[in-house]
């Protein structure tokens, strides 16, 4: 043994975290920091509104419509019912003019948000089909129509669970939540 390795075996090394290994690295100061950034004083007024608005819209579909809420677990289904797995999409904005004009089922191409919605459903689906829904609510107005829902499912699914004629590949249903529940019903796990 050498002095060098008494001297080593009487001191405890420093220890290093990961903030001392990223050079650089600093704690933001609020409003202005001293990097340049600014805080934006009411983005997390925005996110709590958000997701208090996504929250009570689950808890809505699954009294509405039956499917049993689990999007507090964090993966893509926010709802499971007996035949579909939900994914539910809601915003303050007015509906655009063609979807406000959709009641029965349509036949439309799905937009990219439908689309990659159903593909991160996917993995998850255990069997059941993918089925979005658009929520638009709105703070004023008469109150029986202020919350608006659209449901997008695929159209191979819908005709194989009622019937019609065989679409293209590729193609989307899309209608209202009464039209939905007037041919469908209720998409509970167990039957009602």
């Amino acid at each position: 043994m050498t002095d060098l390795d008494d001297l080593l075996s009487t001191t405890t090394p420093e220890p290093v975290t990961a903030v001392s290994l990223v050079p650089g690295r600093h704690q933001h100061t609020w409003t202005v920091c001293t990097c340049g950034a600014q805080r934006d004083m009411e983005a997390p007024r925005r996110g709590r509104s958000a997701r208090r608005l996504g929250g009570d819209t689950e808890r809505r579909i699954e009294r509405t419509y039956g499917p049993r809420k689990v999007g507090e677990f964090g993966d893509a289904v926010d709802l499971i019912g007996r035949d579909f797995v939900w994914q539910s999409k809601a915003t303050r904005d007015d509906p655009p003019a063609w979807l406000a004009a959709i009641v029965g089922p349509v036949i439309r191409p799905a937009p990219a948000l439908v689309i990659r919605c159903a593909a991160a459903m996917a993995p998850i689906a255990n069997g059941r089909a993918p089925l979005i829904i658009q929520t638009f609510v709105r703070r004023d107005g008469p109150k029986d129509q202020r919350t608006r829902d659209w449901i997008w499912v695929r159209a191979l699914d819908w005709v194989d669970l009622h019937g019609g004629l065989v679409p293209s590949v590729g193609a989307w249903y899309v209608m209202d939540g009464a039209t939905f529940l007037a041919v469908h019903g209720r998409d509970s796990e167990v039957p009602a």
